[in-house]
C-alpha cells in the first residue's frame, strides 16, 4: 500500500493522526470470516475520529464487490455505514451471512436456508445509528439461484426478478419462482407485519404446504395453515393480498383459486375433503364457492356458497358480523362424519356455539338422498337455517326414517350463559324406538 500521513504532537502532550492509504492486493484473514477476503484495489483514510474507505474492489473466492462506508469512533455509538454493489456467488453469501461480523438477527434469520447456489447482482447497504443498532438493506437478482430451506425436500429455484430483504421486511418485483411441479409469480412486499402483493401461477398443493411450514416462514404463516394435517393436489390461481398479517385470510382482496384433484384435513373440520373440484372467487369482503365437489369423509358433495370475511364492527348487533351463506346437497351422506365421536369425552358445553351464534349470521340450505347417522338411516332430508333478529331459525326441516316421517322447526340463540333452544318436532307413522332414536 502507499501512506500519506501526518502527525502531530502538542501540549499537553496527546496523539493526533491522520492518514490515507492507497491498498493494492490487500489479502485479510479473521477467524470471524468463513474465508479470505482481498482488496484489489481502493483508499481508505484514518483518523482520530474514525476510518473511511472509497473506491474498494473486494473480492472473496468467487464473488467481486465494489464498496465504500466509513465508521466514526463517537463515543459510545460507534455509528457506521457500508455500501456494497457487484456479482456474489451466493453459495458465498450464504456463508457470509453466518459471520460473527453480522447481527444475530441476520443470522438467524438467515438460519432456515440449508443451501444457495448460483449467482446474483447484489446492492447492499448497512447502517448503525443511535436509534437503530443495524438497519441494512439487501437487493439481489439473481441468475437460476436456488435456495434450500431446512426440512424441505425441493428447493427454490428463483427464475427472474428482483428480491429486496431489509431489517423492516422483504419485497419482490417481478419475480418468478419455481417450486418443484410448482411455478408462481411474487410482486410486493411484507414489511413489519404489513404486506401489499400479487401473485399468480400453478402449484402442487403438498409441497407448498411442506414450504410454508418451513422454518423460514413459520412466523408469518396463519396458524389456519399449521393446522392443516394433509393438503394435496393440484391449484391454478391468482390472488392479491393486502392489510395486517394479523387478519389472516381477510388478507385476500381479491382473485381466483381452481381446485383439481385436491384433498384439505384441517383441524377445524369434523372430517377430510378429498377430490375437490371447483373454484372460489375472491373479492373485498366476501370469498364465493363456485361448483365445488369433492368428497367429506366418504360421501360425495356439492357446495355453492359464499362467505363474508371481516369481523363485526365494536358495537355491532348480534350476528352482523360475519356470513356464511351455503346450499349443500349429496346422494348420500354419512352425518358421523360432521359429528365424529370425541377420543375423550368433553363436559358438555355450549360456551362455544354460543360464541359462534354471537359472531355468524347463517343462510343455508341442506338437501340429502340419503344417509345415516350412528347406524341410523335416514332418507329425503330437507333442511334451511336462517338467522333473524339474533336466532338461528331452523325451518323446514324434515326427513323418512323407520317407516315414517319426522319434520318440524325450531330456533337457538345465545344467552350470557350459554344458549336458550325450542324445538317442535312432528312424525307420522314411526315407531315409538325409531322416534328416539331419530
Amino acid at each position: 500500500y502507499q501512506l500519506s500521513l501526518k502527525t502531530v504532537l502538542k501540549a499537553p502532550l496527546h496523539f493526533k493522526h491522520q492518514g490515507s492509504y492507497h491498498l493494492s492486493r490487500v489479502r485479510f484473514s479473521r477467524s470471524q470470516l468463513p474465508f479470505p477476503v482481498s482488496v484489489a484495489e481502493g483508499k481508505v483514510d484514518l483518523s482520530n475520529e474514525g476510518v473511511q474507505g472509497s473506491d474498494l474492489h473486494v473480492v472473496f473466492l468467487q464473488s467481486s464487490l465494489l464498496m465504500k462506508g466509513a465508521w466514526k469512533w463517537d463515543g459510545k455509538s460507534h455509528p457506521f455505514e457500508i455500501f456494497a454493489r457487484g456479482r456474489v456467488d451466493l453459495k458465498n453469501l450464504l456463508a457470509l451471512s453466518q459471520s460473527p461480523l453480522f447481527p444475530e438477527d441476520i443470522r438467524s434469520k438467515w438460519k432456515g436456508i440449508d443451501g444457495l447456489s448460483g449467482t446474483s447482482q447484489l446492492s447492499f447497504k448497512g447502517q448503525s445509528t443511535q436509534e437503530r443498532p443495524f438497519a441494512y438493506d439487501v437487493e439481489v437478482t439473481p441468475k437460476d439461484g436456488s435456495m434450500l430451506l431446512k426440512g424441505v425436500s425441493s428447493p427454490l429455484v428463483l427464475r427472474e426478478g428482483t428480491f429486496a430483504f431489509s431489517d423492516q421486511g422483504v419485497s419482490f418485483s417481478n419475480a418468478k419462482v419455481q417450486y418443484g411441479p410448482s411455478a408462481l409469480m411474487l410482486d410486493g412486499w411484507v414489511k413489519e407485519r404489513q404486506l401489499n402483493f400479487s401473485t399468480s401461477g400453478s402449484i402442487d398443493l403438498e409441497s407448498f404446504h411442506s414450504l410454508v411450514r418451513s422454518p423460514l416462514f413459520s412466523d408469518q404463516a396463519e396458524s389456519f395453515i399449521h393446522e392443516i394435517r394433509e393438503l394435496s393436489g393440484k391449484a391454478d390461481f391468482r390472488l392479491r393480498a393486502r392489510g395486517n398479517m394479523e387478519e389472516g385470510l381477510h388478507l385476500l382482496r381479491e382473485g381466483e383459486v381452481r381446485f383439481r384433484g385436491a384433498t384439505l384435513h384441517h383441524r377445524r373440520l369434523p372430517a377430510p375433503f378429498s377430490s375437490l373440484e371447483g373454484t372460489l372467487l375472491v373479492s373485498p369482503g366476501t370469498i364465493r364457492f363456485v361448483g365445488i365437489k369433492g368428497k367429506l369423509g366418504e360421501s360425495p358433495v356439492d357446495l355453492t356458497g359464499s362467505l363474508s370475511r371481516f369481523p363485526p364492527p365494536q358495537g355491532s348487533p348480534v350476528g352482523m358480523g360475519r356470513a356464511l351463506s351455503f346450499q349443500l346437497t349429496s346422494p348420500q351422506l354419512d352425518l358421523y362424519a360432521l359429528f365424529p365421536k370425541r377420543e375423550t369425552p368433553a363436559p358438555l358445553s355450549f360456551l362455544k356455539v354460543r360464541n359462534w351464534l354471537s359472531t355468524w349470521s347463517i343462510d343455508g340450505r341442506v338437501n340429502i338422498d340419503r344417509g345415516k347417522f350412528l347406524g341410523f338411516p335416514y332418507r329425503n332430508l330437507k333442511g334451511q337455517m336462517t338467522t333473524t333478529d339474533g336466532k338461528l331459525i331452523f325451518y323446514p326441516f324434515q326427513f323418512e326414517a323407520e317407516g315414517g316421517d319426522l319434520w318440524g322447526q325450531g330456533w337457538v340463540e345465545s344467552t350470557p350463559d350459554g344458549i336458550r333452544l325450542e324445538i317442535q318436532p312432528r312424525l307420522s307413522n314411526m315407531e315409538a324406538q325409531g322416534f328416539l332414536r331419530a
